[in-house]
């Protein structure tokens, strides 16, 4: 297929970034606020698999707002495309996105995104949380240690998902039988189907 797809368009890929946000916030909240997580594990190592969800729902609102914000005009396989070429580059998606952001969130944000620009991604395994708590024990006990800071992030992350939330809400409509059509009708980007 050529790359000139018209689908998906920048609020379906939003949309869908914005349901990951949700999703890893969910398994965040079950996994580090409750009760019910396996007490078999290490706490430094739930810890940072707890934080790795946090982030990784970060992760995905900033992509949502970017989809949204930044590459509003793109769509189909080049909008996926430039989307996918942030990575895990919070700190990239944060500097593209801050003129688009109510100043508050910038404030609060900011310092936030620069601490999680200096955590790998790579706490997820086991072996590299523990390899990072030895060498890095200082910004390990600031940031994923800190139930403050970690509390902060997830206070920054529930006000973006709200702001993000509001905002494709107005996009918001009935669907008709003609809109349908057309939408079947239409070229999409399928990675997995060609």
């Amino acid at each position: 297929m050529s790359d000139n797809t018209t689908r998906p368009t920048h609020l379906e890929v939003s949309s869908h970034f914005l349901h990951d946000a949700l999703d890893f916030k969910m398994r965040y909240r079950h996994c580090a606020l409750t009760d019910e997580a396996p007490s078999f594990m290490h706490i430094k190592s739930r810890r940072c698999k707890c934080f790795i969800d946090l982030r990784m729902s970060v992760e995905a609102v900033l992509k949502s707002l970017v989809a949204y914000s930044v590459l509003a005009d793109y769509s189909g396989k080049k909008l996926v495309k430039e989307v996918e070429g942030y990575g895990h580059r919070v700190d990239r998606l944060w500097g593209h996105l801050i003129e688009h952001l109510p100043n508050e969130l910038v404030v609060t944000g900011s310092p936030l995104i620069d601490r999680l620009a200096e955590l790998p991604v790579g706490l997820r395994y086991r072996f590299d949380a523990w390899d990072f708590e030895g060498g890095r024990e200082a910004l390990y006990e600031e940031t994923v240690g800190s139930d403050v800071w970690m509390s902060g992030l997830y206070g920054f992350l529930d006000s973006m998902i709200d702001v993000h939330n509001k905002q494709l809400a107005t996009h918001s409509r009935m669907v008709t039988m003609a809109d349908i059509k057309e939408r079947l009708s239409e070229p999409e980007f399928r990675r997995y189907r060609e």
